[in-house]
């Protein structure tokens, strides 16, 4: 039995659902998402204001999704009435952020601009070009976005200066996932680096924990020579 999936959904002001075959259409103020449910696995049922799931087959291993998909109708309802968002912070010497139209163009250290497209169904708002704010009515596609990206640059903190940078926001990278965006910008700040004669540098991860994505990239930049 799920916890999670055996809870029924509320549902808010302003806020249907409806069930059509395997559609489930949540419609809100601010928009509408639908989601594919096979009903033959999950039950789906829209009664005295509340959504609940049942799986067809206590039994059966698909019940295992039950509280995934009572998630996803719950994230729905959200997106629709009251939406996502997320805020960013830009941290790096001269790094900032501009929007124009639906790009965001990144000042990262580079000798260039870096352009960002931004994917349908997101706003982005920036605050004093290093205050970023993401909206949107699905969870994912905004959690994605946000969480995405990683950047390294190497500094001269005596003159405050930024002397190499790469980041994942640059084109090669944009259909890479996230561990291996990680692996490319530790490479690429490395061979930028060691292009520049600067063979040796210190570590500073900053607020962040040395695991995971954070230890990949040093990983990665250690492996191409560079040291720390």
């Amino acid at each position: 039995m799920s916890k999670i999936g055996k809870t029924p959904i509320s549902l808010p002001a302003g806020v249907t659902v409806k069930v059509e075959n395997n559609k489930v259409i949540i419609q809100g103020a601010k928009s509408k998402k639908e989601l594919i449910i096979d009903q033959s696995v999950l039950k789906v049922t829209v009664a005295d204001n509340k959504v609940s799931l049942e799986p067809v087959d206590k039994k059966n291993a698909n019940k295992l999704t039950w509280g995934l998909h009572r998630s996803l109708i719950n994230n729905g309802i959200i997106g629709v009435s009251k939406g996502f968002e997320k805020d960013l912070k830009l941290t790096g010497v001269g790094f900032r952020a501009t929007l124009q139209g639906k790009k965001i163009v990144f000042q990262l250290g580079f000798s260039h601009d870096v352009h960002y497209n931004i994917p349908e169904g997101i706003e982005v708002a920036i605050d004093k070009q290093t205050a970023i704010k993401v909206k949107g009515i699905d969870k994912e596609l905004v959690g994605k976005r946000s969480l995405k990206n990683i950047y390294a640059q190497v500094i001269d903190d005596a003159k405050n200066q930024t002397l190499v940078s790469a980041s994942s926001v640059e084109k090669a990278m944009d259909k890479k996932k996230k561990m291996e965006l990680s692996v490319e910008v530790g490479k690429l700040v490395a061979k930028r680096a060691l292009e520049k004669g600067i063979k040796e540098v210190y570590f500073d991860r900053g607020r962040y924990k040395y695991h995971g994505r954070i230890k990949v990239l040093a990983d990665s930049a250690r492996k191409e020579g560079l040291k720390f």
